[in-house]
């Protein structure tokens, strides 16, 4: 197949066909990224986007851009891949390509947030999330709110990190995302639990076991563990305090109160 391409590449360069060859050169650095051999599809891709360049054809940068990003991506050179995402991101703006442009804003935004550049990071999610959301895109819009949660979260900003979960995961149910909504669940338990908000960590948590019953899933991380607070809170002690009245936290169940429904939904889940 790759003979077929550079047969192609070679003929459409005699025919002085500058857009039929940057698209095969684009196709044959795709089918080489997908194989791992990065370097020889950053050459196809590179050649492919300073053609689309010479012709002005903003459609044709986007995607060549957006594919480099991927490629150096997947080789860590995340220098490169910023300014691919940053050239993307310009192009598909002056295409009105929304759906793209708000995908190449949030993974800029991932990017800041891991190299701890968390005021960048949240002003790129936000950013995404008000792309995603003036085109009812639920899938951009429940990305961009679950990794803002995540910037949130991770500088200690609970209450604005669990709003963003708990829209998040509304966002991934409209869109019938399992995986994205148990994830939005899982930050949205773990935000109510450091904030002491026990009563609302026993609701989601009701709602994530009866969401993972439902759908087969493996339970999360953060929802085990959360099973586990609880049911220590329920089990009385073999000591001599235990003849004591036990004090739960706020809103956390004591082991004398009847668990109801919790217990229904702790013995439903997997």
């Amino acid at each position: 197949m790759e003979k077929f391409y550079l047969k192609a590449i070679s003929a459409y360069d005699r025919a002085d066909d500058g857009d039929g060859k940057a698209e095969t050169l684009y196709i044959l650095g795709e089918a080489q990224n997908s194989q791992h051999r990065y370097s020889e599809a950053e050459d196809a891709v590179t050649e492919a986007l300073a053609i689309w360049t010479s012709l002005g054809d903003e459609r044709g940068q986007a995607a060549a851009s957006l594919l480099l990003a991927s490629i150096f991506l997947s080789q860590s050179k995340d220098a490169e891949g910023v300014d691919a995402l940053i050239q993307a991101e310009v192009a598909l703006a002056r295409t009105g390509q929304d759906v793209h442009r708000a995908g190449a804003l949030d993974l800029l935004g991932y990017i800041h947030f891991t190299q701890g550049m968390y005021v960048k990071a949240e002003e790129l999610h936000q950013l995404a999330q008000a792309i995603s959301s003036s085109i009812s895109d639920a899938g951009g819009e429940a990305r961009a709110s679950l990794n803002l949660g995540k910037v949130y979260s991770h500088q200690d900003r609970h209450n604005e990190a669990q709003e963003c979960f708990a829209h998040s995961r509304d966002a991934y149910a409209r869109c019938a995302d399992e995986a994205g909504e148990a994830e939005a669940l899982e930050g949205l338990m773990t935000s109510y639990f450091v904030q002491r908000k026990f009563e609302d960590l026993k609701a989601s948590y009701i709602e994530a076991c009866k969401f993972y019953t439902r759908t087969g899933r493996t339970m999360g991380e953060a929802c085990a563990e959360i099973r586990e607070y609880f049911q220590d809170l329920e089990e009385p002690t073999k000591t001599q305090d235990s003849l004591m009245p036990q004090v739960a936290p706020d809103g956390a169940p004591s082991s004398d109160e009847d668990p109801g429904c919790f217990t229904t939904a702790r013995d439903e889940a997997p």
